[in-house]
C-alpha cells in the first residue's frame, strides 16, 4: 500500500518512491492507466514518475509486466472473438418428482459465432499489407479563373471588400495592388 509521508521539512510533495509501489503499478498497468495517470496517481510530478521509471528497475518492469499481460488478455480475447467460441453455461430447473420439487442443474453448451469486425480489426492489424483499409480521395476543380477577368474586375475596387482585394493581392494579381491603394484613398 501507498503510504504518504512528509518530506524532510513536512511541506511539499507528499511521499517519494517505496518498494511497496511496485505491485501497485502493476495493478494499475493492467488496468491501463498512462504514466502521466499513474504520476497523479502516486502524487508527483510526470517527470518524478519517469525518473522512477529509471532508476527503479524493479518498478519499470512492474509497468510493463502490467502492460504485456494485460494487452495479452485482450489480444486473446479479440482472437476468440473473431474465430468464435463454445463454453458452458448452467440451466438450473424446479422439476417436481414424486410430489417433491428437485433443483436440476444442467450443463449447456452455448456457442458463440465468429465476429466478422474482429477478424478484420485483427487482420489489419496483423497482416497490415493486405487487410488495411485505405480510402482514397481524389478532389477535382472543375472552376477555371481567368486572371484576365479578375483584373478587370479589380479596375473597379468599390465591388469588393478590403478582405476580398487583400486576397487577392496575395494571389499575385497585379491590379490587386492599385485597387486597394485606390481603395484607401
Amino acid at each position: 500500500m501507498y503510504i504518504k509521508r512528509p518530506n524532510k521539512n513536512g511541506c511539499g510533495r507528499k511521499g517519494g518512491y517505496q518498494p511497496e509501489m511496485v505491485e501497485q503499478a502493476f495493478r494499475l498497468s493492467l488496468l491501463g492507466l498512462s504514466n502521466d495517470q499513474m504520476a497523479e496517481f502516486f502524487q508527483v510530478s510526470q517527470g518524478q514518475f519517469h525518473y522512477w521509471l529509471q532508476q527503479h528497475e524493479d518498478f519499470n518492469e512492474a509497468v510493463k509486466a502490467g502492460r504485456i499481460d494485460a494487452d495479452s488478455k485482450v489480444a486473446k480475447s479479440l482472437y476468440n472473438r473473431a474465430l468464435g467460441y463454445t463454453y458452458e453455461e448452467p440451466h438450473v430447473m424446479v422439476v417436481e418428482r414424486d410430489g417433491e420439487k428437485q433443483v436440476v442443474v444442467t450443463p449447456i453448451t452455448k456457442v458463440v459465432p465468429p465476429d466478422v469486425q474482429a477478424c478484420i480489426k485483427w487482420l489489419s492489424i496483423r497482416q497490415r499489407e493486405f487487410w488495411t483499409e485505405v480510402q482514397k480521395v481524389e478532389h477535382t476543380n472543375n472552376v477555371t479563373i481567368k486572371l484576365e477577368n479578375v483584373q478587370k474586375q479589380l479596375g473597379d475596387p468599390t465591388q469588393f471588400t478590403d478582405a476580398e482585394l487583400k486576397l487577392a493581392l496575395k494571389m499575385g494579381l497585379m491590379k490587386a495592388t492599385k485597387a486597394i491603394n485606390a481603395g484607401t484613398n
